[in-house]
């Protein structure tokens, strides 16, 4: 009883935090702060039709910026979303944009993590 409590809890807190994120997303930020704010938000959006929508954002965003710190990251929770509705094309394809990101960077953590969502596929 108390894990189901638990859980209902935690998934309670993260909507709080969910909808602190959109609303200080929706309400207009600097564009440094607005990165930060898309990336945890894509993070912790369950919504995988939300998370997509703000992964792209973050795409566009990230470009504009040449941020790849905020690329790679909105690229694989963009895989996630696309992973979790069941396109599993779309998701490999997005995992292997963030995986490129990671090589380009010679970043051996962040393509080890690209290439386990892959073989989670």
């Amino acid at each position: 009883m108390s894990a189901i409590f638990l859980a209902s809890n935690l998934s309670g807190q993260n909507l709080s935090v969910v909808d602190s994120l959109e609303s200080l997303y929706t309400k207009g930020v600097e564009s440094d702060v607005e990165l930060h704010i898309l990336n945890k938000l894509i993070i912790k959006l369950t919504d995988s039709d939300k998370k997509l929508d703000y992964s792209q954002k973050l795409i566009d965003l990230s470009l504009e910026k040449d941020s790849t710190q905020y690329l790679y990251s909105a690229y694989l929770e963009r895989g996630n979303a696309f992973f979790y509705k069941g396109e599993m094309t779309s998701a490999i394809e997005s995992f292997i944009e963030s995986a490129e990101i990671a090589r380009k960077e010679a970043n051996e953590r962040r393509l080890g993590t690209s290439f386990q969502s892959i073989a989670l596929v």
